[in-house]
């Protein structure tokens, strides 16, 4: 899963988890939310309602994903609410793309807590 607050982070995004699979040789199927309400309301300075809408969105995106990457750098805010996950959460802040082409390769940074 990928979830986004801004368009423009996805296409980027998307491409990169594409690039890492590949290399590995891996099949990756992104499913890609796109929550702009969230970004709009931290611009706005209610990061209760950004964490709100984007907490509720990993619980549905949890069923449906094996794990979820976070594409904004704003979005690493979440990550002392997250608590337990039904599946791993990657923030791009401290682990993110770094943390899944560790893992696609089968190596996991010692500084990565998820």
């Amino acid at each position: 899963g990928l979830l986004a607050t801004l368009a423009t982070t996805v296409p980027s995004s998307e491409r990169l988890l594409r690039i890492v699979a590949a290399e590995k040789n891996r099949p990756v199927e992104i499913t890609t939310v796109l929550r702009p309400e969230a970004f709009a309301a931290i611009q706005k300075g209610d990061s209760e309602t950004h964490n709100r809408i984007l907490l509720e969105e990993i619980e549905k995106l949890s069923s449906k994903v094996d794990s979820i990457v976070m594409a904004q750098l704003s979005m690493s805010a979440l990550a002392p609410f997250l608590g337990e996950t039904a599946v791993p959460v990657y923030d791009s802040g401290t682990t993110g793309f770094g943390y899944i082409r560790q893992k696609l390769f089968g190596e996991v940074p010692s500084e990565v807590h998820v």
